[in-house]
């Protein structure tokens, strides 16, 4: 894998507010070739296991690569956005803005 190409799977995932497809980020890191991610898509129909396995089985990726781009996608900011994205209630105002007085 190219120095250049390490990394981009976590540009992807802070730049998103939704969680990322395995798959994409597999391709933007260089861990897999499009036709691997086809391939493994297609197979996926039929036997109905994860997409990484399929991959590890393949001998695209390693079991390493799989568990460290799984975490990374754990890692995905959605969460965080829908709660900063909620509304804010007078109660939240009042916390924030109360303090004690001396």
């Amino acid at each position: 894998m190219s120095v250049i190409m390490e990394g981009l799977a976590e540009i992807v995932v802070k730049n998103s507010r939704e969680k990322v497809p395995i798959g994409k980020l597999l391709l933007a890191d260089g861990l897999i070739l499009p036709q691997d991610l086809e391939f493994a898509l297609e197979h996926q129909k039929y036997s109905q296991q994860l997409l990484g396995e399929i991959l590890v089985r393949m001998g695209a990726l390693t079991q390493n690569e799989l568990d460290r781009i799984l975490k990374l996608q754990k890692k995905n900011p959605s969460e965080q956005v829908r709660k900063s994205d909620r509304r804010v209630s007078p109660h939240d105002i009042v916390s924030v803005t109360s303090y004690p007085v001396s």
